[in-house]
Parts: structure tokens; sequence; C-alpha cells
């Protein structure tokens, strides 16, 4: 079922899975992991979502959404991946989304619709078994939050579990922001400055000390 929607909507793995809010996407497309029945049925409702926006039009149904209060053109891009100058754009109808847009703002619009339970598991999965470059201790940021690690594993293991509506109203959006963050400064981790070390000074200083 899935690679056809990928297809259909000139989506990659990562762009699907991040959108979707769906965790190792890549097993799951190779069989190695199934969705669950929930999953299946956001994918059917952000299809549908995605098709009425291809007849209806992008720009309408967007300048509804923020008329009305219910998103901004920063929490639309935030979410998509979409920049917000490429929203504006839609927004003056001096251009049109591509289908993968499309899909992506269809994404958008069923998580507004939902209870942020998906989105709060989502969260909290990057933010317990994401291996990044960062340095940045899980047991520190858990004595910081207040909770333990045996609950965050707990929650995110089970999938039985239903997070509380504190939990998405208050945690989600540190989640969130965290996440965020923490990828923005891996990003910056994995690409050191070239001449790091190289420079006339610090080449001086090691002459000086090799005299010495």
């Amino acid at each position: 079922m899935l690679k056809p929607v990928l297809k259909h909507w000139q989506l990659d793995e990562e762009e699907f899975g991040r959108v979707l809010r769906i965790n190792d996407i890549g097993e799951k497309l190779a069989g190695k992991s199934y969705l669950e029945a929930f999953q299946y049925r956001r994918i059917t409702n952000v299809v549908s979502h995605a098709e009425r926006l291809e007849k209806q039009g992008t720009a309408f149904k967007l300048l509804e959404i923020i008329d009305e209060g219910y998103a901004t053109r920063t929490g639309i891009s935030e979410f998509t991946g979409i920049s917000r100058e490429t929203i504006r754009h839609w927004l003056n109808g001096d251009s049109k989304p591509s289908r993968s847009s499309t899909f992506k703002l269809a994404a958008f619009i069923e998580a507004l619709e939902s209870d942020g339970a998906d989105e709060f598991k989502y969260e909290l999965n990057r933010f317990v078994r994401s291996n990044d470059n960062t340095g940045i201790s899980f047991t520190h940021t858990c004595t910081v939050l207040g909770i333990t690690k045996m609950t965050l594993m707990r929650w995110v293991s089970d999938p039985t579990y239903v997070p509380t509506e504190g939990n998405v109203k208050d945690f989600l959006p540190w989640l969130k922001k965290f996440n965020k963050a923490r990828a923005d400064l891996s990003k910056i981790m994995d690409t050191p400055p070239a001449s790091l070390g190289k420079s006339k000074v610090g080449r001086r200083a090691r002459i000086k000390k090799a005299d010495k």
C-alpha cells in the first residue's frame, strides 16, 4: 500500500515518515515491521484531504485555516518543511503547490483535526531513540524534566499507551522545540569548519611550543 502512495504523491521515504509522524518508515516499507491500524486510517485521511486540495485548490483552504486562527504560516512551515515564502506565493496566487507539497499540507490539515496523540508519540520516540552527535545527555535531560528514563521508555514501547491531555498540551510543544533544536545542532556538528587548527595564530603557537 505504501509504495504506490509515495510514488503517486512524489515523496521520498523520509518526507513521508516525517509528515505522517511514522517512525522507522524504512522498516515498514521493507516489510520488517507493520503499521498500526490508526496509522493506516491516518494515511487514508491524508490522501482524501490531498485529493480534495487538488480539486478545490490549496490557497482557499490555507486562507481559511489562517483567518480562523487554527494555524499560522510559521506553524504550517515548521510542520511541512515548506518555506514561509513559498506558502506566501500560494496564498497570493502566484504559484501552486507541487504534488508532494499538496500531500504535506494535507497531512498538516489532518493533524489539526486530530487529538495530538499521534504527534506526541512521534516526537517522544524521536526524543528517546534519536542517536546524534550533539553530546546532549539523555539522563540529564530526564532529570531536568523530573521524569525517569524508565517511564519514557515504557511510554515509547507500549503500543496501548495513550498520552494524557496534559502531556499533549504542555509536554508536546517542548518535545517539538527540543527535537528541532537538537536536529539543528546535530547538522552544525556534522559540518565543522574546514580550517580549524590551521590558522596562522595556531601555527605560530605550535612553533613557539616546539622551540621551547
